[in-house]
């Protein structure tokens, strides 16, 4: 029971940071510059955002119904994390080229959504 419970806190991480990975490389930002102006914009402006990478991504096709309201939340339990952890994420996470290390077939896999063996 514990195992599982670790197996899903892990990848529940990682999801959140592939979906900030991703959200970076859909804005054309590096992780650090994503955090800075994340922390100083509105609730609004953040649902904005968040709505227009749902609605223009491969994120917001691939998994339905993913809403603006649960990505700016993920975005913000991840950037919480970082906070509260004193390990940094690696810059492969926050670059715009870590979609193609991990993009949206590698995190469906991690989460269950495709066979194991594909």
């Amino acid at each position: 029971m514990k195992a599982q419970t670790l197996q899903r806190k892990e990848a529940m991480e990682k999801s959140r940071e592939a979906l900030f990975g991703e959200l970076c490389a859909y804005l054309g930002m590096r992780g650090e510059e994503m955090r800075e102006r994340w922390r100083k914009m509105g609730e609004d402006e953040k649902l904005s955002w968040a709505n227009n990478f749902v609605s223009n991504s491969e994120w917001g096709e691939a998994f339905r119904p993913l809403s603006s309201k649960s990505v700016k939340e993920l975005v913000e339990e991840h950037l919480a994390s970082q906070s509260s952890s004193s390990i940094s994420i690696s810059s492969s996470s926050s670059d715009p080229s870590f979609s193609s290390v991990f993009g949206i077939s590698g995190l469906k896999r991690l989460l269950g959504f495709l066979e194991n063996n594909k």
